[in-house]
């Protein structure tokens, strides 16, 4: 594969995706091998991408310089749905039912 492809490639998936792009799945998910790589010469050629390292020794790449209508689009990005599992079943719950499953249980010692 053509390295302005890769390029190409890694500059699309950054630019759809807000997260950015995780080194695994540029390596793994998309078939290009030498990724970091791939970044390092879009840095040279002066985009404005972020490396995050991730406790699993993966990066995240995130390109940082995003035209006023890619921002528009990011600012009507829908919440995460929050779903817990009752038995086989998941159902979808709000946010303050999600928030208060999450808080550490307060026990009294009498």
């Amino acid at each position: 594969m053509d390295i302005s492809t890769q390029q190409n490639r890694l500059l699309s998936a950054m630019k759809n995706t807000p997260g950015g792009v995780n080194s695994f799945f540029a390596t793994y998910g998309m078939s290009i091998k030498q990724a970091p790589t791939r970044i390092k010469e879009l840095k040279q050629k002066g985009f404005n991408i972020k490396s995050i390292a991730n406790k699993d020794r993966s990066v995240n790449w995130i390109l940082l310089d995003r035209s006023k209508a890619e921002m528009k689009k990011l600012e009507n990005v829908k919440p995460v749905k929050h779903y817990v599992f009752e038995g086989n079943f998941s159902r979808e719950v709000s946010e303050e039912e999600y928030s208060n499953l999450n808080k550490p249980i307060q026990q009294s010692i009498l």
